[in-house]
C-alpha cells in the first residue's frame, strides 16, 4: 500500500498541541496517523475496506471486500426462498462493489434505478 497516497485521500493531517510551537511540522508522524486509522477500523472494516479499493485500487482489499459483501449476501438472503445460482450471487457482489467504488456509481441497466421490473406480462417486482 501507498500509505502517503492513503494519509493525502482521507486529508489526515497531524495536529499539533504544543501552545509554544509556532506551527511548522505536525507532532503526530505518519506511523501515528495511521495508528489512529487502525483504531477506527473496527468501527466499519467494510467502509476502509471501500476507501482503499477506491483510493488505492488495492487488490488484496478488493479479495477482503468481496469476501465481506458475499458473507452478508448470504446472510440476508437466508430467509428467501428458492435457490440462487453462484453467478448470480457472484454478479450481484460486484455491482454491489461497483456502485460502491466508483464515484458516480452505476445506473442497473435492469431497472434504469427505479428498483421496479415490469416484465412482459406486466407483473411488477422489486430489482
Amino acid at each position: 500500500m501507498r500509505i502517503e497516497t492513503l494519509l493525502s485521500k482521507f486529508a489526515i493531517k497531524g495536529i499539533n498541541y504544543d501552545p509554544q510551537s509556532g506551527g511548522g511540522k505536525a507532532l503526530l508522524s505518519a506511523e501515528e496517523q495511521l495508528a489512529v486509522v487502525g483504531l477506527c477500523w473496527h468501527e466499519s472494516p467494510v467502509g476502509w475496506l471501500v476507501l482503499f479499493v477506491e483510493g488505492l485500487r488495492d487488490v488484496h482489499a478488493l479479495k477482503q471486500l468481496q469476501i465481506a459483501t458475499r458473507g452478508e449476501t448470504l446472510r440476508l438472503m437466508e430467509d428467501w426462498r428458492g435457490v440462487y445460482p453462484e453467478k448470480a450471487l457472484t454478479a450481484l457482489c460486484a455491482t454491489a462493489i461497483a456502485e460502491a467504488t466508483q464515484q458516480n456509481g452505476q445506473v442497473c441497466p435492469e431497472c434504469n434505478g427505479r428498483a421496479i421490473v415490469v416484465d412482459k406480462n406486466r407483473n411488477r417486482c422489486k430489482c
